[in-house]
């Protein structure tokens, strides 16, 4: 089986918000055990996914953006493309997907978790054909960017991206992340 440490030590001191976080995160744990390869899309029936949630200093921005496939606001991310360190992608995705440069990004909650959510992506088709209807295990990391310091560049894989006041992403968001503005507006992020 593949070595799943690096999520599990994540997941160890990690506290759910809610049910669905809570179920979420069993229902990872209990995918890593019996999965051969956790970390990349090959895995057709589930693979882990990350996000970076970028929030402006004041916590009063978010960086969103539109999805280029699913025409769905979420916040910067993507496939580990096989790799165990989410952490790592979500902040390699951020960079790739805005533009934003390394210096200019703050790791915040010393790098730790900021979201579990688990989601169904439906079948679709894809360019390589049919791709089968699967879960996605979508780990939020949270990073700091002062919206003043940096040029954002959108990616072709994203049809708009901006800074929003918190409270209007969550009217625009979809609704399994909505828990990441609760948690923004309510001061988990320090």
């Amino acid at each position: 089986m593949t070595d799943f440490r690096m999520l599990e030590e994540l997941l160890a001191d990690y506290k759910p918000l809610d049910d669905s976080e809570a179920v979420g995160i069993k229902s990872l744990l209990q995918f890593l055990k019996a999965s051969d390869n956790p970390y990349d899309r090959s895995n057709l029936f589930a693979h882990t996914v990350c996000d970076a949630w970028v929030v402006s200093p004041d916590r009063q921005r978010v960086l969103m953006l539109v999805h280029a496939e699913n025409g769905h606001w979420l916040a910067p991310g993507g496939h580990a493309d096989g790799s165990p360190d989410m952490q790592g992608a979500a902040l390699r995705e951020l960079l790739e997907e805005t533009g934003i440069a390394p210096n200019q990004v703050k790791i915040l909650l010393e790098g730790g978790l900021f979201d579990v959510n688990a989601g169904i992506v439906p079948e679709r088709q894809k360019p390589h054909g049919l791709e089968p209807a699967h879960v996605h295990f979508d780990l939020g990391f949270a990073f700091e960017a002062d919206p003043d310091q940096v040029k954002l560049q959108i990616s072709d894989e994203s049809l708009q991206l901006c800074w929003m006041p918190v409270q209007q992403a969550l009217d625009k968001i979809m609704p399994c992340h909505r828990r990441r503005v609760r948690k923004t507006l309510d001061g988990f992020i320090s």
